[in-house]
């Protein structure tokens, strides 16, 4: 499938079906912790990309065969705020599963009404806010530009008033960047203006865009959680997963994993159900094949897909459509 992947096991969300509606790395920002590497050129407008009926053909496909899903989960390889039937491709999901719809986003879009409406119908949103002091937050996540944090965050705050769903907000602290009680504090302010249902706590694991950046210590972690306030946790690691696919259908979810995101041998035996032993050999194999690369990061060994293509083979360009989002004056 090329807009559906999964299921998989989600650190926040479980048994997940995921749908990737955009190409890869079309993305408003361009963060220094991002695990599929840098922004090329980044766009804030919407793409009209793939076709509606494609994506919701094969979201119906692998709803026929999956199960006891927690979530249906749109997220992927880019900003998914930026494909333009956003709306109705929730609408579609819902028509389909009593499964809760979960969108991942970095928030910036809900400066605008209509993408703010355009989430109205989920069940569950997970947007980001990695700072709330201008400066800071531009360093983190580098949109092509610039953006006005303040902006952003009243954008959060309008979309909480509104929208009937839970808000999990996702904070991503660098070491040295954004882990100051300075920062911590304009953070606490906006997160109180906000009032997400959960705030989630998170650092960078896996192999970042910037080689130089570095993860916030487990133990720091745990005592800005505690800081941040009861609704805070500190995202937990995979729990055990339930048994996944065939040993003959192992390479391919493997490498499908691994082009979202980067991953460990045992993120990959957790996600598929399977021995540690078999998904280390399935792995050697399809790295002596060439299709997958070893990253070492902190001591710890990520693979990545060796093809990533910038663009869905088969079809044209996207194409762009309204901005979305304000820069600063």
């Amino acid at each position: 499938m090329r807009y559906v992947y999964g299921p998989v096991r989600s650190r926040r969300l479980g048994w997940s079906l995921g749908i990737d509606p955009v190409p890869f790395k079309t993305c408003n920002l361009n963060c220094v912790y991002c695990q599929l590497g840098p922004t090329a050129a980044g766009t804030v407008r919407e793409v009209v990309y793939p076709p509606l009926a494609e994506v919701i053909e094969e979201v119906k496909e692998a709803l026929a065969s999956a199960q006891d899903l927690d979530y249906v989960t749109i997220s992927g390889s880019g900003e998914p705020m930026l494909y333009g039937d956003l709306a109705a491709l929730i609408r579609a999901i819902k028509s389909m599963t009593e499964a809760p719809v979960a969108v991942v986003t970095n928030g910036t879009l809900l400066t605008s009404q209509p993408a703010r409406e355009s989430l109205y119908q989920a069940h569950v949103v997970l947007p980001s806010l990695d700072a709330a002091e201008n400066r800071t937050f531009n360093k983190i996540v580098r949109p092509p530009g610039g953006l006005c944090v303040a902006q952003v965050i009243a954008g959060l705050a309008t979309f909480r008033r509104h929208f009937a769903g839970q808000i999990w907000l996702e904070v991503m602290l660098v070491q040295e960047l954004n882990d100051s009680p300075e920062q911590l504090a304009y953070l606490k302010d906006a997160i109180a203006l906000i009032l997400p249902d959960r705030i989630h706590l998170n650092t960078v694991v896996r192999p970042p865009a910037v080689a130089v950046i570095r993860p916030v210590s487990s133990a720091r972690l745990a005592e800005i959680a505690a800081y941040l306030g009861s609704d805070c946790a500190v995202i937990a690691d995979h729990p055990n997963a339930a048994p996944g696919p065939s040993v003959e259908a192992m390479a391919e979810r493997l490498v499908e994993i691994v082009t979202r995101h980067p991953a460990t041998c045992d993120e990959l035996a957790e996600t598929l159900g399977a021995a540690p032993s078999l998904t280390a050999a399935r792995v050697a194999e399809l790295t002596a094949q060439g299709r997958l690369t070893a990253h070492v990061h902190h001591g710890q060994c990520y693979y990545k897909a060796t093809h990533i293509p910038s663009c869905r083979e088969g079809h044209n360009a996207p194409v762009l459509m309204r901005e979305n989002f304000h820069s600063c004056e």
